[in-house]
């Protein structure tokens, strides 16, 4: 059976048996916007049907007249390109055994492909129907049978649908009522059906016991949850397998409620008597870390913690029900006991905002943490039927595209070196990780160009509104300050235009912590008058930096075994013409959800991929950022040095020497004399020989270690250096 309108702005449902014996008039030609107005046209008489049935039969289902039952599926196909002859064809290779009975191709060149069913399936709006649709999806593979599979209207129980001017038989059977029954159970099993259950705690023995008193004899075999019966509690239900039981109540494949709970058929009075205590609600909800209380207070995203000290949360025990006073012969009151069993069974090590961490208890490095909720990544777009790509930018996010096209091109308008790719690359991981709760690792990013090219917007505006925040990260990573709380609980720590390191000591000191925390993915958070903890830490690290020398000494040194652990790209010198604040702010909410199906959908080019790091991408350092890295700080001032003197070392050998061979002390004593500002640039030879070795290590001179032998003098056993004079190592 299938219900019909006559027009979308009908309420009237006509009962039919068989759309496909209809005979109708198809919309005028025209535009898409033509064909609604005339689908929503009272006068219009056509054919809109449906294989849901509503409480009332005669009315449309809606918020008023909710789905009771299916007789059917109904499958949209949105493609453009149908045919009669591709519905014949589709019986040929069928994606499952649960083949349509009929196709029609819409007047719009899409189609539509019916199932029927053996009997209609009762279904309750909200949880069971979209976990039946959820099975049925599967079962029926429904986006394998053609192109454009409209998930949105298969999952809208309320839809209406267009018959389209041709019908083509395929021959599927009717699918079995025992077959969706069992998906039915399948696909409900586990969901919570009733809302007020969490509240009960009805063993299923004694709801046996009240059936047999009421209803004696109704049920003559084993009532335990999975058995299948009659509807008991229906005095005309004669089906021995219409019902099937469930712990919070009855699911049912006959008459016309999909679900029954026990409050349903026993009434309100029989499973009050099953309530459940005050204090196992109250620790399903309830943590203390050894000095505050946390309990968590519902939202939209699944609750989040609120801290408490002790005064408040007795406060909040009492507004709960219970009771401060001491009963008589009793050491302690019903209040005391709730306290006391939070301290004991509910208790964590710490209580933290962790970031992309699921809410609640989180195991790591053998201590128990509650994560009382740290900003997430915003959510996506809906998807589209087709994947989102950068061109469809034009349409759904203009500012950001029109941005990005000019954020790294060259004087040619082009970005040669690819650079959006692998930064579009780095965010995708990133905000992937994010938005599924299971963070991943991530390279440091640094951005450097001239001022007001929008290095800060992008870090600041578009990552950050992106993944659910951005803090200022300065005063940790430069000014070492001890306060860290606020940086570990934001996905991205963003170091902006800041001054660099004041001396050597200082800068290798930076780039050790930027490695550190990349590497090991940890933050230690530290606030006033709260307990200091290292916490897991999946964020990103951006830097910002202008083109001048003073501040491309931010750069940290990027010696081999660093390369991986930082992308570094060069702004384009394009102007982009921003928006006033407000504006550019109000813009980036609104189109930040698509750019996130964008990257969703973004297919990585080979180019980026990377099976060989743990960041999952390669690293990108451009080749100007690359040189300024190497060339900076005391270890640039090194290397000035270094070339001066082996230019003139080679000269002095008359260019037959390839190498210079000596030890740090030789060298240091050499380049000293060479030059008296050498000693105030490096003033130990401690010193000196540390920049040595960054310098071998950053692969900018070819540089060798001589090991001295085991055995001999003392003086033998000094190491010494080979430096390699550079246009004579390339002769060779």
């Amino acid at each position: 059976m299938f219900f019909k309108l006559n027009n979308l702005a009908s309420m009237s449902v006509d009962q039919i048996d068989a759309p496909w014996e209809l005979e109708v008039e198809g919309p005028p030609e025209g535009t898409k916007e033509e064909y609604k107005a005339w689908a929503l046209n009272p006068i219009t008489k056509h054919a809109f049907v449906s294989a849901v049935e509503g409480l009332s039969p005669v009315i449309r289902i809606g918020k008023d007249n909710p789905p009771v039952k299916m007789h059917g599926l109904i499958v949209d196909y949105d493609n453009r390109a149908t045919t009669a002859d591709r519905l014949r064809e589709l019986s040929d290779h069928p994606p499952c055994e649960w083949l349509p009975a009929y196709g029609s191709v819409s007047f719009r060149k899409g189609a539509k492909l019916y199932w029927l069913f053996e009997k209609p399936i009762p279904v309750s709006p909200g949880v069971q129907v979209k976990k039946f649709l959820e099975r049925l999806f599967k079962e029926l593979r429904l986006n394998q049978w053609l192109a454009g599979y409209d998930a949105g209207a298969t999952a809208n129980i309320g839809q209406y649908y267009d018959i389209g001017k041709e019908f083509v038989a395929i021959g599927g059977a009717p699918i079995k009522h025992a077959v969706l029954a069992h998906w039915a159970w399948e696909a409900t099993r586990d969901a919570v059906l009733w809302t007020d259950s969490k509240r009960y705690d009805i063993p299923i023995d004694e709801v046996a016991r009240e059936m047999q008193e009421r209803f004696p004899g109704r049920w003559p075999g084993r009532f335990v949850e999975g058995a299948r019966g009659v509807r008991f509690w229906d005095p005309a239900a004669d089906n021995p397998t219409g019902a099937q039981v469930r712990r919070d109540g009855m699911t049912c494949y006959t008459g016309d409620r999909a679900f029954m709970s026990w409050a349903d058929i026993f009434g309100s009075a029989f499973v009050s008597r099953f309530a459940a205590t005050k204090t196992s609600e109250l620790l399903d909800n309830t943590y203390y870390d050894g000095k505050r209380y946390y309990a968590k207070v519902p939202d939209e995203e699944g609750g989040h913690y609120v801290a408490w000290d002790k005064a408040d949360f007795s406060q909040y025990l009492k507004v709960k029900g219970f009771d401060p006073v001491r009963g008589k012969g009793k050491t302690c009151s019903e209040l005391d006991e709730a306290e006391i069993a939070i301290k004991s069974q509910r208790l964590v090590d710490y209580a933290k905002k962790l970031v992309h961490f699921p809410r609640g208890l989180v195991q790591w490095r053998g201590k128990k943490y509650l994560n009382i909720g740290a900003p997430e990544p915003i959510k996506p777009a809906p998807r589209k039927d087709t994947k989102m790509s950068w061109s469809d930018g034009e349409q759904y996010f203009p500012y950001i595209k029109s941005f990005m096209d000019v954020f790294f091109t060259d004087d040619k308008g082009e970005d040669e070196l690819n650079q959006r790719a692998f930064l579009f690359a780095w965010l995708k991981r990133f905000y992937e990780g994010g938005l599924s709760l299971t963070p991943t690792q991530g390279q440091v990013v640094i951005i450097a160009g001239h001022p007001n090219k929008g290095k800060s917007f992008f870090c600041e505006g578009i990552v950050g509104g992106l993944m659910g925040g951005c803090e200022e990260g300065t005063s940790y990573l430069v000014d070492n300050v001890r306060w860290t709380e606020d940086v570990a609980e934001s996905p991205v720590m963003y170091v902006g235009d800041s001054r660099a390191a004041e001396d050597h000591r200082a800068s290798t000191a930076f780039s050790n912590q930027l490695k550190r925390i990349v590497a090991n993915a940890t933050l230690r958070s530290a606030q006033k008058f709260t307990k200091e903890t290292d916490v897991p830490w999946y964020g990103r690290i951006m830097i910002s930096c202008n083109l001048d020398a003073e501040s491309l000494n931010i750069l940290p040194n990027l010696e081999i075994s660093n390369r991986d652990k930082v992308l570094m790209f060069k702004t384009s010198s394009v102007q982009f013409p921003f928006p006033e604040r407000r504006k550019s702010e109000e813009l980036l909410k609104k189109e930040l959800p698509f750019f996130a199906r964008f990257l969703l959908d973004w297919d990585l080019p080979e180019c980026v991929k990377s099976q060989m790091t743990r960041f999952g991408i390669e690293k990108f350092q451009h080749p100007e950022l690359m040189e300024a890295a190497s060339t900076q700080g005391s270890t640039g001032v090194l290397l000035d040095y270094l070339l001066s003197f082996l230019k003139a070392d080679a000269a002095a050998a008359g260019h037959q020497r390839k190498c210079w061979i000596g030890t740090s002390a030789e060298l240091y004593k050499v380049l000293a004399e060479s030059d008296q500002q050498f000693g105030k640039e490096l003033r130990t030879v401690r010193s000196f020989q540390t920049c040595l070795g960054q310098l071998k290590n950053r692969g900018v001179l070819r540089i060798d270690e001589e090991k001295p032998p085991r055995h001999g003098s003392n003086a033998a056993k000094v190491k010494k250096w080979v430096i390699w004079h550079p246009e004579l190592e390339e002769e060779s």
